[in-house]
């Protein structure tokens, strides 16, 4: 449920992004649809692979696609602190953080 409810928004900006990349409505909507059955198709490996490769296996490779959005996340506000400065590149950042904090404590 998390999964979906998160994928709303992400997809929602994913397609604005692309759109304003790319010349046409179509080449965003394919882009985008090829970039969200990632999701799809990482659900249905791990279905598949679950019972065959151990419970310590697959926290391995969730710690490494973890690591590699915090990766990307440090990365994209390590570039926009150097274009922009501090207060404009730390708010938003903040924001998340907090957003998604309150989430945690109301939900869970």
């Amino acid at each position: 449920m998390g999964i979906a409810a998160h994928k709303v928004p992400e997809g929602l900006a994913l397609g604005v992004i692309a759109r304003a990349a790319l010349n046409s409505r179509a080449s965003a909507i394919t882009w985008c649809a090829a970039a969200e059955s990632a999701t799809l198709l990482g659900a249905v490996t791990e279905s598949l692979l679950e019972p065959y490769i151990g419970l310590y296996t697959l926290y391995v490779l969730l710690a490494l696609a973890g690591g590699s959005f915090l990766y990307l996340g440090a990365h994209a506000v390590h570039a926009e602190l150097r274009r922009s400065g501090p207060a404009p590149t730390l708010w938003p950042a903040l924001t998340g953080v907090a957003g998604s904090s309150m989430l945690r404590y109301f939900v869970h």
